[in-house]
């Protein structure tokens, strides 16, 4: 979990293994805090299955959270939530499949204010 630097500059990270690990743990109460931890880490794999996590359970992450700290969490996550749609949007259409990946957008069935 420490590697060292040719600078000698102590760096933390977190194996793909120790990743998928907290990942299986994730709930509406923690997926907030495992985020954070997740950007500060540098934990790309634990960082994208904490936003799959809360766009598949964003009800129940709403009410787990208080609204008002729920949307200052999903405001962090918009800049990084962009990055990675747009990272698969392109894969998608790089791959030859012109976006057949991608399933049609749902039909919005409530409106949730952030």
């Amino acid at each position: 979990m420490w590697e060292r630097d040719p600078f000698l500059v102590v760096r933390t990270h977190l194996t793909s293994l120790q990743q998928h690990n907290i990942a299986q743990e994730l709930s509406s109460e923690n997926v907030a805090d495992v985020y954070e931890m997740a950007v500060d880490y540098h934990a790309l794999e634990l960082t994208r299955k904490c936003m799959q996590f809360v766009l598949r359970h964003y009800d129940e992450c709403l009410v787990a959270v208080r609204p008002k700290e729920f949307n200052k969490f999903v405001d962090k996550m918009v800049p990084d939530l962009k990055n990675w749609l747009e990272t698969e949007l392109e894969q998608c259409s790089e791959g030859g499949q012109d976006g057949a990946a991608v399933p049609p957008p749902a039909q919005p069935n409530q409106q949730h204010a952030l």
